[in-house]
Protein backbone atom coordinates (compact mmCIF):
# COMPACT_ATOMS: atom_id res chain seq x y z
CA UNK A 1 0.00 0.00 0.00
CA UNK A 2 2.85 2.37 0.84
CA UNK A 3 4.58 1.82 -2.46
CA UNK A 4 1.34 2.33 -4.35
CA UNK A 5 0.81 5.77 -2.81
CA UNK A 6 4.46 6.65 -3.21
CA UNK A 7 4.56 5.63 -6.87
CA UNK A 8 1.36 7.54 -7.59
CA UNK A 9 2.60 10.73 -6.00
CA UNK A 10 5.97 10.44 -7.74
CA UNK A 11 4.30 9.97 -11.12
CA UNK A 12 2.08 13.00 -10.58
CA UNK A 13 5.08 15.07 -9.50
CA UNK A 14 7.05 14.07 -12.58
CA UNK A 15 4.17 14.99 -14.91
CA UNK A 16 3.31 18.26 -13.19
CA UNK A 17 6.74 19.82 -13.06
CA UNK A 18 10.33 19.39 -14.03
CA UNK A 19 12.78 18.08 -11.41
CA UNK A 20 14.32 20.79 -9.30
CA UNK A 21 16.08 21.16 -6.00
CA UNK A 22 12.81 20.76 -4.05
CA UNK A 23 12.07 17.27 -5.41
CA UNK A 24 13.98 15.40 -2.70
CA UNK A 25 12.21 17.39 0.02
CA UNK A 26 8.77 16.63 -1.47
CA UNK A 27 9.54 12.90 -1.66
CA UNK A 28 10.69 12.77 1.96
CA UNK A 29 7.53 14.58 3.08
CA UNK A 30 5.34 12.12 1.16
CA UNK A 31 7.14 9.13 2.68
CA UNK A 32 6.62 10.54 6.19
CA UNK A 33 2.91 11.01 5.56
CA UNK A 34 2.51 7.46 4.25
CA UNK A 35 4.29 6.00 7.31
CA UNK A 36 2.09 8.05 9.64
CA UNK A 37 -1.04 6.81 7.82
CA UNK A 38 0.08 3.18 8.16
CA UNK A 39 0.66 3.59 11.88
CA UNK A 40 -2.83 5.07 12.35
CA UNK A 41 -4.35 2.16 10.40
CA UNK A 42 -2.52 -0.37 12.58
CA UNK A 43 -3.78 1.26 15.80
CA UNK A 44 -7.39 1.22 14.53
CA UNK A 45 -7.05 -2.40 13.37
CA UNK A 46 -5.70 -3.51 16.77
CA UNK A 47 -8.56 -1.75 18.57
CA UNK A 48 -11.16 -3.28 16.27
CA UNK A 49 -9.87 -6.83 16.76
CA UNK A 50 -8.91 -6.75 20.43
CA UNK A 51 -11.58 -4.58 21.98
CA UNK A 52 -14.59 -4.62 19.65
CA UNK A 53 -14.70 -8.05 18.03
CA UNK A 54 -13.29 -10.01 20.97
CA UNK A 55 -14.94 -7.83 23.63
CA UNK A 56 -18.40 -7.74 22.14
CA UNK A 57 -20.83 -9.42 24.53
CA UNK A 58 -18.43 -9.73 27.46
CA UNK A 59 -16.99 -7.60 30.22
CA UNK A 60 -13.35 -6.67 29.80
CA UNK A 61 -11.76 -6.20 33.25
CA UNK A 62 -8.71 -4.14 33.98
CA UNK A 63 -6.89 -7.26 35.14
CA UNK A 64 -6.84 -10.73 33.60
CA UNK A 65 -9.62 -12.37 35.66
CA UNK A 66 -12.67 -13.84 33.93
CA UNK A 67 -15.69 -11.75 34.87
CA UNK A 68 -19.26 -13.11 34.76
CA UNK A 69 -22.14 -10.65 34.97
CA UNK A 70 -25.79 -11.56 35.43
CA UNK A 71 -28.79 -11.00 37.64
CA UNK A 72 -32.56 -10.80 37.80
CA UNK A 73 -35.49 -8.40 37.90
CA UNK A 74 -38.86 -8.98 39.56
CA UNK A 75 -41.98 -6.82 39.51
CA UNK A 76 -45.38 -7.50 41.08
CA UNK A 77 -48.92 -6.15 41.33
CA UNK A 78 -50.91 -7.30 44.38
CA UNK A 79 -54.64 -7.08 45.10
CA UNK A 80 -55.86 -7.71 48.68
CA UNK A 81 -59.32 -7.87 50.24
CA UNK A 82 -61.05 -9.42 53.25
CA UNK A 83 -63.82 -9.12 55.88
CA UNK A 84 -62.03 -6.38 57.82
CA UNK A 85 -59.45 -5.44 55.19
CA UNK A 86 -59.88 -2.54 52.83
CA UNK A 87 -59.77 -3.62 49.18
CA UNK A 88 -56.48 -2.40 47.76
CA UNK A 89 -54.36 -2.90 44.63
CA UNK A 90 -50.74 -1.86 44.39
CA UNK A 91 -47.75 -2.28 42.10
CA UNK A 92 -45.86 -2.97 45.26
CA UNK A 93 -42.57 -4.70 44.48
CA UNK A 94 -39.74 -4.01 42.04
CA UNK A 95 -36.40 -5.72 42.71
CA UNK A 96 -33.18 -5.63 40.71
CA UNK A 97 -30.44 -8.11 41.58
CA UNK A 98 -26.98 -7.93 40.07
CA UNK A 99 -24.67 -10.96 40.33
CA UNK A 100 -20.96 -10.51 39.66
CA UNK A 101 -18.32 -13.25 39.75
CA UNK A 102 -14.57 -12.88 39.25
CA UNK A 103 -12.83 -16.18 38.44
CA UNK A 104 -9.18 -15.90 39.44
CA UNK A 105 -8.25 -19.47 38.49
CA UNK A 106 -9.82 -22.94 38.48
CA UNK A 107 -9.91 -23.05 42.30
CA UNK A 108 -10.51 -19.49 43.45
CA UNK A 109 -13.23 -16.96 42.73
CA UNK A 110 -15.14 -14.03 44.23
CA UNK A 111 -18.94 -13.83 44.00
CA UNK A 112 -21.32 -11.09 45.06
CA UNK A 113 -24.98 -10.18 44.75
CA UNK A 114 -26.35 -6.66 45.21
CA UNK A 115 -30.10 -6.12 45.61
CA UNK A 116 -31.83 -2.82 44.93
CA UNK A 117 -35.53 -2.60 45.76
CA UNK A 118 -38.35 -0.14 45.29
CA UNK A 119 -41.33 -1.34 47.31
CA UNK A 120 -44.65 -0.18 48.71
CA UNK A 121 -44.80 -2.33 51.85
CA UNK A 122 -47.95 -3.87 53.28
CA UNK A 123 -47.94 -2.38 56.77
CA UNK A 124 -49.53 -4.21 59.71
CA UNK A 125 -49.61 -7.37 57.63
CA UNK A 126 -51.47 -9.35 60.35
CA UNK A 127 -54.22 -6.72 60.91
CA UNK A 128 -53.34 -6.02 64.54
CA UNK A 129 -55.29 -2.98 65.88
CA UNK A 130 -52.50 -2.31 68.42
CA UNK A 131 -50.14 -1.27 65.65
CA UNK A 132 -49.89 1.77 63.39
CA UNK A 133 -51.68 1.83 60.99
CA UNK A 134 -54.52 0.14 62.87
CA UNK A 135 -55.32 -2.17 59.92
CA UNK A 136 -53.28 -3.71 57.12
CA UNK A 137 -52.68 -1.40 54.19
CA UNK A 138 -50.14 -0.51 51.54
CA UNK A 139 -48.44 2.62 52.78
CA UNK A 140 -45.46 4.74 51.77
CA UNK A 141 -42.58 3.78 49.52
CA UNK A 142 -39.25 2.28 50.44
CA UNK A 143 -36.03 2.33 48.43
CA UNK A 144 -33.03 0.38 49.67
CA UNK A 145 -29.97 -1.42 48.43
CA UNK A 146 -28.00 -4.13 50.16
CA UNK A 147 -25.20 -6.63 49.60
CA UNK A 148 -27.01 -9.96 49.96
CA UNK A 149 -23.95 -12.08 49.15
CA UNK A 150 -20.25 -11.43 48.94
CA UNK A 151 -17.67 -14.15 49.47
CA UNK A 152 -14.31 -15.49 48.40
CA UNK A 153 -14.40 -19.18 47.52
CA UNK A 154 -11.63 -21.77 47.41
CA UNK A 155 -12.58 -25.04 45.74
CA UNK A 156 -10.21 -27.77 46.79
CA UNK A 157 -12.09 -30.83 45.56
CA UNK A 158 -15.58 -32.32 45.72
CA UNK A 159 -15.09 -33.16 49.41
CA UNK A 160 -13.85 -29.87 50.85
CA UNK A 161 -14.54 -26.29 49.77
CA UNK A 162 -14.36 -23.01 51.68
CA UNK A 163 -16.23 -19.72 51.42
CA UNK A 164 -15.54 -16.66 53.55
CA UNK A 165 -17.75 -13.58 53.67
CA UNK A 166 -21.56 -13.57 53.64
CA UNK A 167 -24.18 -15.64 51.84
CA UNK A 168 -27.57 -17.36 52.09
CA UNK A 169 -27.71 -19.86 54.95
CA UNK A 170 -27.97 -23.51 53.80
CA UNK A 171 -31.00 -24.17 56.02
CA UNK A 172 -33.75 -26.22 54.40
CA UNK A 173 -34.76 -25.26 50.84
CA UNK A 174 -36.46 -21.85 50.97
CA UNK A 175 -33.67 -20.03 52.81
CA UNK A 176 -31.14 -21.09 50.19
CA UNK A 177 -33.33 -20.14 47.23
CA UNK A 178 -33.27 -16.35 47.05
CA UNK A 179 -33.29 -15.97 43.26
CA UNK A 180 -36.90 -14.72 42.81
CA UNK A 181 -37.32 -15.96 39.27
CA UNK A 182 -36.99 -19.56 40.50
CA UNK A 183 -39.90 -19.41 42.97
CA UNK A 184 -43.18 -20.89 41.77
CA UNK A 185 -44.96 -18.89 44.49
CA UNK A 186 -43.66 -15.32 44.51
CA UNK A 187 -41.56 -14.71 47.61
CA UNK A 188 -41.48 -18.39 48.46
CA UNK A 189 -42.48 -19.33 52.00
CA UNK A 190 -44.11 -16.75 54.30
CA UNK A 191 -41.24 -17.32 56.74
CA UNK A 192 -39.18 -15.12 54.39
CA UNK A 193 -41.75 -12.32 54.19
CA UNK A 194 -43.03 -12.16 57.78
CA UNK A 195 -40.10 -10.44 59.49
CA UNK A 196 -39.73 -10.40 63.26
CA UNK A 197 -38.45 -7.60 65.48
CA UNK A 198 -37.30 -9.56 68.54
CA UNK A 199 -36.56 -13.19 67.67
CA UNK A 200 -34.71 -15.09 65.00
CA UNK A 201 -38.02 -16.60 63.88
CA UNK A 202 -37.27 -19.99 62.35
CA UNK A 203 -33.58 -19.47 61.54
CA UNK A 204 -31.02 -16.82 60.73
CA UNK A 205 -31.22 -16.35 56.93
CA UNK A 206 -27.54 -15.51 56.25
CA UNK A 207 -24.27 -17.19 57.04
CA UNK A 208 -21.52 -14.77 58.01
CA UNK A 209 -17.84 -15.49 58.39
CA UNK A 210 -17.04 -19.02 57.24
CA UNK A 211 -18.87 -21.66 55.21
CA UNK A 212 -17.52 -25.16 54.48
CA UNK A 213 -19.25 -27.55 52.10
CA UNK A 214 -18.74 -30.67 50.01
CA UNK A 215 -19.51 -34.39 49.91
CA UNK A 216 -18.62 -36.91 52.59
CA UNK A 217 -15.60 -39.01 51.44
CA UNK A 218 -17.07 -42.27 52.72
CA UNK A 219 -20.52 -41.55 51.21
CA UNK A 220 -20.34 -39.57 47.95
CA UNK A 221 -24.13 -39.27 47.73
CA UNK A 222 -24.25 -37.30 51.01
CA UNK A 223 -23.39 -33.60 51.06
CA UNK A 224 -22.67 -31.35 54.03
CA UNK A 225 -22.60 -27.66 54.98
CA UNK A 226 -20.99 -26.09 58.07
CA UNK A 227 -21.15 -22.34 58.68
CA UNK A 228 -21.01 -19.51 61.20
CA UNK A 229 -23.60 -16.73 61.49
CA UNK A 230 -24.58 -13.74 63.63
CA UNK A 231 -28.27 -13.54 64.72
CA UNK A 232 -29.77 -10.12 63.86
CA UNK A 233 -30.99 -9.45 67.41
CA UNK A 234 -27.76 -10.41 69.24
CA UNK A 235 -25.14 -8.97 66.91
CA UNK A 236 -22.25 -9.27 69.37
CA UNK A 237 -22.37 -13.08 69.20
CA UNK A 238 -21.55 -15.80 66.72
CA UNK A 239 -23.70 -18.86 66.14
CA UNK A 240 -23.25 -22.00 64.05
CA UNK A 241 -25.29 -24.02 61.59
CA UNK A 242 -25.06 -27.25 59.60
CA UNK A 243 -26.89 -29.27 56.99
CA UNK A 244 -26.66 -32.84 55.76
CA UNK A 245 -28.44 -33.83 52.59
CA UNK A 246 -28.65 -37.08 50.67
CA UNK A 247 -29.68 -37.81 47.11
CA UNK A 248 -31.91 -40.82 47.74
CA UNK A 249 -32.34 -41.48 44.02
CA UNK A 250 -32.25 -39.56 40.79
CA UNK A 251 -35.75 -38.35 41.67
CA UNK A 252 -35.49 -37.49 45.37
CA UNK A 253 -33.29 -35.50 47.78
CA UNK A 254 -33.68 -35.37 51.57
CA UNK A 255 -32.04 -32.89 53.95
CA UNK A 256 -31.59 -32.25 57.68
CA UNK A 257 -30.74 -28.73 58.94
CA UNK A 258 -29.71 -27.37 62.36
CA UNK A 259 -28.75 -23.95 63.64
CA UNK A 260 -27.92 -22.60 67.11
CA UNK A 261 -27.05 -19.25 68.65
CA UNK A 262 -28.11 -16.60 71.15
CA UNK A 263 -31.27 -14.52 71.07
CA UNK A 264 -32.89 -12.21 73.61
CA UNK A 265 -33.11 -14.02 76.95
CA UNK A 266 -31.38 -17.26 76.01
CA UNK A 267 -30.19 -19.61 73.31
CA UNK A 268 -32.16 -20.92 70.34
CA UNK A 269 -31.88 -24.23 68.55
CA UNK A 270 -33.45 -24.58 65.11
CA UNK A 271 -33.88 -27.89 63.34
CA UNK A 272 -35.70 -28.90 60.21
CA UNK A 273 -36.22 -31.45 57.44
CA UNK A 274 -36.80 -30.99 53.72
CA UNK A 275 -37.79 -33.20 50.83
CA UNK A 276 -37.53 -32.45 47.11
CA UNK A 277 -39.09 -34.87 44.60
CA UNK A 278 -39.11 -34.62 40.81
CA UNK A 279 -40.35 -37.31 38.44
CA UNK A 280 -41.02 -36.47 34.81
CA UNK A 281 -43.62 -33.67 34.84
CA UNK A 282 -44.51 -34.01 38.51
CA UNK A 283 -42.72 -32.37 41.42
CA UNK A 284 -43.20 -32.07 45.17
CA UNK A 285 -41.40 -29.89 47.71
CA UNK A 286 -41.97 -30.02 51.46
CA UNK A 287 -40.20 -28.61 54.47
CA UNK A 288 -40.55 -28.63 58.27
CA UNK A 289 -38.84 -26.38 60.78
CA UNK A 290 -39.01 -25.80 64.53
CA UNK A 291 -37.07 -23.45 66.80
CA UNK A 292 -36.87 -24.04 70.55
CA UNK A 293 -35.64 -21.47 73.06
CA UNK A 294 -33.97 -21.86 76.45
CA UNK A 295 -35.49 -18.66 77.90
CA UNK A 296 -39.08 -17.45 78.09
CA UNK A 297 -39.38 -17.02 74.31
CA UNK A 298 -42.04 -19.34 72.91
CA UNK A 299 -41.14 -21.96 70.32
CA UNK A 300 -41.75 -21.35 66.60
CA UNK A 301 -42.90 -23.93 64.07
CA UNK A 302 -43.70 -24.06 60.35
CA UNK A 303 -44.21 -26.56 57.55
CA UNK A 304 -45.48 -26.50 53.99
CA UNK A 305 -46.37 -28.77 51.08
CA UNK A 306 -46.07 -27.70 47.45
CA UNK A 307 -46.92 -30.14 44.64
CA UNK A 308 -46.62 -28.93 41.05
CA UNK A 309 -47.04 -30.14 37.48
CA UNK A 310 -45.47 -28.89 34.24
CA UNK A 311 -47.00 -29.29 30.78
CA UNK A 312 -46.80 -28.00 27.20
CA UNK A 313 -43.08 -28.80 27.02
CA UNK A 314 -42.47 -27.22 30.46
CA UNK A 315 -43.76 -23.86 29.22
CA UNK A 316 -46.65 -23.97 31.70
CA UNK A 317 -46.70 -24.95 35.38
CA UNK A 318 -49.54 -25.27 37.90
CA UNK A 319 -48.93 -25.61 41.64
CA UNK A 320 -50.71 -25.88 44.97
CA UNK A 321 -49.34 -24.65 48.28
CA UNK A 322 -50.39 -25.21 51.89
CA UNK A 323 -48.30 -23.73 54.69
CA UNK A 324 -48.69 -23.58 58.46
CA UNK A 325 -46.84 -21.16 60.71
CA UNK A 326 -46.98 -20.75 64.49
CA UNK A 327 -44.91 -17.87 65.84
CA UNK A 328 -46.44 -16.71 69.13
CA UNK A 329 -43.21 -14.93 70.05
CA UNK A 330 -43.33 -12.64 67.02
CA UNK A 331 -43.01 -8.86 67.49
CA UNK A 332 -43.58 -6.12 64.90
CA UNK A 333 -40.21 -5.34 63.32
CA UNK A 334 -40.31 -1.53 63.68
CA UNK A 335 -42.05 -0.95 67.02
CA UNK A 336 -41.30 -4.29 68.73
CA UNK A 337 -44.96 -4.46 69.85
CA UNK A 338 -46.08 -8.11 70.26
CA UNK A 339 -47.71 -9.34 67.05
CA UNK A 340 -48.11 -13.13 67.31
CA UNK A 341 -49.26 -15.17 64.34
CA UNK A 342 -50.81 -18.62 63.96
CA UNK A 343 -52.25 -19.33 60.53
CA UNK A 344 -52.60 -21.43 57.41
CA UNK A 345 -51.82 -20.11 53.95
CA UNK A 346 -53.39 -21.84 50.94
CA UNK A 347 -52.46 -21.00 47.36
CA UNK A 348 -53.08 -22.08 43.80
CA UNK A 349 -51.12 -20.59 40.95
CA UNK A 350 -49.96 -20.76 37.37
CA UNK A 351 -46.54 -19.99 35.91
CA UNK A 352 -45.94 -19.25 32.24
CA UNK A 353 -42.37 -19.56 31.01
CA UNK A 354 -42.31 -18.27 27.41
CA UNK A 355 -38.51 -18.40 27.69
CA UNK A 356 -36.37 -20.37 30.10
CA UNK A 357 -35.29 -17.16 31.83
CA UNK A 358 -38.73 -15.48 32.01
CA UNK A 359 -41.46 -16.46 34.48
CA UNK A 360 -44.92 -14.85 34.68
CA UNK A 361 -47.04 -15.86 37.67
CA UNK A 362 -50.70 -15.52 38.61
CA UNK A 363 -51.56 -16.70 42.12
CA UNK A 364 -54.58 -16.76 44.43
CA UNK A 365 -53.86 -17.00 48.18
CA UNK A 366 -56.12 -17.45 51.21
CA UNK A 367 -54.64 -16.41 54.58
CA UNK A 368 -56.56 -18.21 57.31
CA UNK A 369 -55.74 -17.25 60.93
CA UNK A 370 -56.71 -19.94 63.41
CA UNK A 371 -57.51 -20.68 67.05
CA UNK A 372 -57.05 -17.85 69.53
CA UNK A 373 -55.37 -15.64 66.89
CA UNK A 374 -58.27 -15.68 64.45
CA UNK A 375 -59.09 -12.20 65.79
CA UNK A 376 -57.22 -9.67 67.95
CA UNK A 377 -59.56 -7.50 70.07
CA UNK A 378 -62.20 -7.39 67.39
CA UNK A 379 -61.12 -7.19 63.73
CA UNK A 380 -61.12 -10.29 61.55
CA UNK A 381 -57.59 -11.12 60.45
CA UNK A 382 -58.28 -13.37 57.45
CA UNK A 383 -57.72 -11.94 53.98
CA UNK A 384 -57.32 -12.94 50.33
CA UNK A 385 -54.69 -12.06 47.75
CA UNK A 386 -54.54 -12.07 43.96
CA UNK A 387 -50.96 -11.59 42.86
CA UNK A 388 -49.43 -11.12 39.42
CA UNK A 389 -45.65 -10.99 39.00
CA UNK A 390 -42.95 -11.09 36.37
CA UNK A 391 -39.47 -12.44 37.06
CA UNK A 392 -36.61 -12.26 34.58
CA UNK A 393 -33.13 -13.74 34.79
CA UNK A 394 -30.33 -12.36 32.63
Amino acid sequence: MKFFFLASFLALSAIAAEPDKKTDTVIEDLEARVIDLEQRQKVMSDWYNDFYLLGKGRVTPYLNERISLGGFFESAVTHIYGPDTETQTSGNTHILGVNLTAQFNEQMRFATQVLTMLSIPLRNIHNNPNLTPAERQFRGASINSTVAQGYFEYRSNEYFNVQTGIGYAPYGIIYQQREPELFRLRGGSQILTSEDGDTVGIASPLWMGLHLYGFLPFSPSVGYNLYSMTPKNTVSTLGVGAKLWKKISEYATFGISVQSGEQNDGNFFAHGFDLNLKYKNFGFVSEYGRTTNSGETLDTEFYYFEPYYTFAKDEWLVFLNAEYINNLARAEILTHIPDPVKKWQYAIGFNWLPLTNVRLRLTYLNHDYIDELDTVTGPERDYRVIDFSTAIAF
